[in-house]
């Protein structure tokens, strides 16, 4: 369940609402924000993703992974 806790744990930015949307069709939120990854790894975690049947378009997969890079980057 998306609560308004939850949704402020995802910075506001370009790509928010598609990670929000797509993501939470196959799993709970919360796995997003517990992973800091850098920007290849998070683009890896989005083709696997997709290849698993994440519901999306190429312009989502592309703005999830961008927005997953800048919101929760490698430490």
């Amino acid at each position: 369940m998306l609560t308004p806790e939850l949704l402020a744990a995802f910075p506001a930015g370009e790509g928010r609402e598609a990670t929000v949307r797509v993501c939470s069709g196959c799993h709970a939120l919360e796995i997003i924000t517990q992973q800091r990854l850098g920007a290849g790894d998070w683009a890896q975690m989005v083709d696997m993703m997709a290849g698993r049947g994440a519901q999306g378009t190429d312009a989502d997969f592309n703005a999830i992974t961008a927005y997953l890079a800048k919101a929760f980057p490698a430490a």
